[in-house]
């Protein structure tokens, strides 16, 4: 077996960014034989049509990933991000999912 060296980084890695989100995306397509997920979005808008909020999210087999949801800050805490994600979530259930996704980061 070759040697191998561990390299350690604290600070941002574009080479081990790109090389990780390369694998796992093919490793993925592959399970997925052939059936590759689609995407549904849905969005919010102000009486003006200016965007105030928007989620999206990617359907595979029965599950359904939420990948994005954002709410602009002066219209937060006002139910949006929770309609945002009802409606998302329906949209799932119509496209045969069953299972539901969500990783989130908020200090909070």
């Amino acid at each position: 077996m070759e040697e191998m060296n561990l390299e350690s980084y604290t600070n941002s890695n574009v080479e081990i960014e790109e090389y990780l989100s390369q694998a796992i995306t093919s490793y993925g397509m592959e399970q997925l034989q052939g059936n590759e997920p689609y995407k549904i979005y849905r969005c919010l808008k102000s009486e003006k049509g200016i965007m105030i909020g928007a989620v999206m999210g990617s359907v595979t087999d029965n599950l359904f990933f939420v990948s994005h949801i954002y709410v602009e800050k002066i219209y937060r805490n006002k139910g949006i991000g929770k309609k945002l994600l009802a409606e998302i979530e329906l949209a799932a259930i119509e496209a045969g999912c069953n299972l539901l996704r969500l990783n989130t980061f908020n200090k909070k």
